[in-house]
């Protein structure tokens, strides 16, 4: 799947990994920005993502939702 971000200027695509079943990658560009594998949500594919789960996991009871925003633009 693949469509134009007009506010930003960049192509962004979301396409099953090649490496992991059930996994999914999006690019923006053709860089890889996240992974999800959606038959297992627990496991965290991106090293900086894992933290944010971490300090998620800390901030409320399981199983509870929680308010946050990700802002984050790789240099």
């Amino acid at each position: 799947m693949r469509s134009y971000l007009t506010a930003s200027g960049v192509h962004a695509d979301i396409a099953p990994d090649r490496f992991t079943e059930g996994g999914w990658v999006l690019s923006l560009d053709g860089a890889e920005q996240s992974h999800v594998n959606l038959a297992h949500p627990e496991e965290i594919f991106y090293e900086y993502l894992r933290r944010v789960g971490n300090v998620v996991d800390v901030m409320a009871p399981a199983g509870s939702p929680i308010t946050a925003v990700h802002l984050a633009r790789a240099l």
